[in-house]
C-alpha cells in the first residue's frame, strides 16, 4: 500500500516538474526579442504573438461584457432610487395626513371627554339628591314614573357617549401608532436611499474607471483593424492590377521552392506573428483555398471558424500546416477586422518556413505597400493559366 501511494506521489510530482520544464519553455522567449529576431526563433514567436493576439481579443470582449454589466447595474440602481424616493414621498405624505388628524382628535376627545364627565357628574348628582324633590313636584304617580324614565334614558346616554369616546380613544391611539411605524419605515427608506446612492456612485466610478482603462485598448484594436483594412486593399489593389504588375515572370514546377514564410507589414499593416496569406484569384475574383488543396491532417488554431474540409487535387504550399485562420466570414472579419468584407485566403504556419508551388506556372515576385507610407508586403504569385493565379503574401 505504501509502496503504491509513493509510486502516485513520484508520477505527479514528475508530470509537475515536466509542466514546469514546458510552461518555461514556452515562455523563454519575449515579444521584444520576437520583434527583434524572429526567425531565429519563429516557432516560439508564432506561439507567443497568437497567444497575445487571442489575449488582446479576449479582452476587448470581456471589456464590452463588462461595461455592459456595469450600465445595466446602473440602470437598475438608478430605478431602485426612484422607487424609493417615491416610497418616502409617499410616507411623508401619510405622517403628514395622521400627524393632522392625530392632532384633530387629541383636543376634540379632550373637550368632549371634559363636557361628558362633567354632565354625567351632574347628571347623577342631580339622580341622586333631587329624587325626592322629582317625587314632590310631580303632578301624579304617572308624571313621576315619566319624569324618572326620562332622567335614567339620559344617563344612559350619556353612558353610551363616554363609550364611544373611549373607542374613539383607543382608535387615537392605534393612529399614533400607526404614524410611528410610518415614521420607522420613512428613516428606513432614507437610509436605504443613501445607500442606493452610494452604490450608484461606486458604479459610475467603476464604469469611468473601466471607459479610461479600455480607451486605449479600444484605440489598439481599431488601430489593428485600420492596419488589416489597409493591407486587404494592398493585396486587392495588386490583384486587380496582376496584368499590369505581373511582369518578367520565370516558368516554374510543383513542389519548386518560390519563398519562405516571413513577416513583411508588421507593424505597420499586420501584428507580429509570421505567417503565409495564401489566396488564389480566378479572373480577379478570390476563391475558396480549401476547394483547391488536397486533404490531409492539418493542425487547427483557428476554433470559431474551423475545422473545414479539403477537397480539391493541389498539392500544399508549406509541410505540417497550421491553420491559423480560414476563407470568408472568419472570427476576425466578424469582429470588423476587414471593414466588413470577408478574409480572402487562408492564414497558414508551417515547419519548415520554405513555401512550395503548388501546381505549375509561371512566377511572379513583388512588393507593396500598406496604405499611406505603411510598411512593404512582399508577395510571390504563380500564374496557373486559365486566369487562375495563386498568392503568397508576407514572404521574406
Amino acid at each position: 500500500m505504501k509502496k503504491h501511494l509513493l509510486l502516485r506521489f513520484a508520477s505527479v510530482f514528475l508530470v509537475l516538474i515536466i509542466s514546469i520544464f514546458l510552461a518555461q519553455k514556452v515562455f523563454a522567449i519575449t515579444e521584444s526579442e520576437c520583434n527583434n529576431s524572429w526567425k531565429e526563433h519563429s516557432d516560439e514567436c508564432i506561439v507567443l504573438w497568437e497567444g497575445i493576439i487571442d489575449q488582446e481579443t479576449k479582452k476587448v470582449i470581456s471589456y464590452k461584457t463588462e461595461l455592459v454589466r456595469i450600465d445595466t447595474s446602473i440602470a437598475i440602481t438608478t430605478a431602485r432610487i426612484f422607487a424609493t424616493i417615491k416610497e418616502i414621498e409617499n410616507l411623508e405624505k401619510e405622517i403628514a395626513s395622521l400627524t393632522s388628524k392625530i392632532g384633530r382628535l387629541d383636543i376634540s376627545l379632550d373637550q368632549l371627554s371634559e363636557i361628558l364627565a362633567r354632565r354625567i357628574a351632574e347628571t347623577y348628582k342631580k339622580g341622586k339628591v333631587d329624587f325626592v324633590s322629582l317625587f314632590l313636584s310631580s303632578k301624579n304617580f304617572s308624571d313621576f314614573v315619566s319624569r324618572y324614565k326620562y332622567l335614567r334614558v339620559v344617563q344612559l346616554h350619556d353612558r353610551s357617549l363616554m363609550v364611544q369616546m373611549e373607542t374613539a380613544r383607543t382608535n387615537f391611539e392605534d393612529q399614533k401608532t400607526l404614524k410611528e411605524q410610518k415614521q420607522e419605515e420613512l428613516d428606513a427608506a432614507k437610509k436605504k436611499n443613501e445607500l442606493l446612492k452610494a452604490i450608484l456612485a461606486q458604479q459610475k466610478k467603476e464604469k469611468e474607471s473601466l471607459l479610461k482603462e479600455g480607451e486605449e485598448r479600444i484605440k489598439d484594436i481599431q488601430r489593428r483593424i485600420n492596419q488589416a483594412i489597409a493591407e486587404q486593399e494592398a493585396m486587392l489593389s495588386v490583384i486587380r492590377n496582376a496584368t499590369a504588375l505581373l511582369k518578367n515572370g520565370s516558368p516554374i514546377s510543383k513542389g519548386a521552392e518560390i519563398a519562405l514564410m516571413g513577416n513583411t507589414g508588421a507593424p505597420c499593416c499586420s501584428w507580429g506573428n509570421g505567417h503565409l496569406h495564401f489566396e488564389i484569384t480566378k479572373d480577379g475574383v478570390s476563391q475558396n483555398p480549401a476547394s483547391y488543396l488536397k486533404q490531409r491532417d492539418v493542425i487547427w488554431d483557428n476554433s470559431p471558424d474551423g475545422p473545414f474540409s479539403f477537397t480539391g487535387d493541389w498539392d500544399w504550399p508549406m509541410d505540417d500546416p497550421r491553420i491559423t485562420q480560414g476563407f470568408g466570414m472568419t472570427y476576425y472579419a466578424r469582429n470588423g477586422y476587414y471593414g466588413g468584407r470577408s478574409h480572402t485566403g487562408i492564414d497558414i504556419v508551417g515547419s519548415p518556413i520554405v513555401i512550395r508551388a503548388p501546381r505549375d506556372g509561371t512566377l511572379y515576385k513583388g512588393a507593396t505597400r500598406c496604405g499611406s507610407g505603411g510598411c512593404p508586403i512582399n508577395y510571390v504569385a504563380i500564374d496557373h493559366g486559365d486566369g487562375l493565379i495563386s498568392w503568397y503574401w508576407h514572404v521574406q
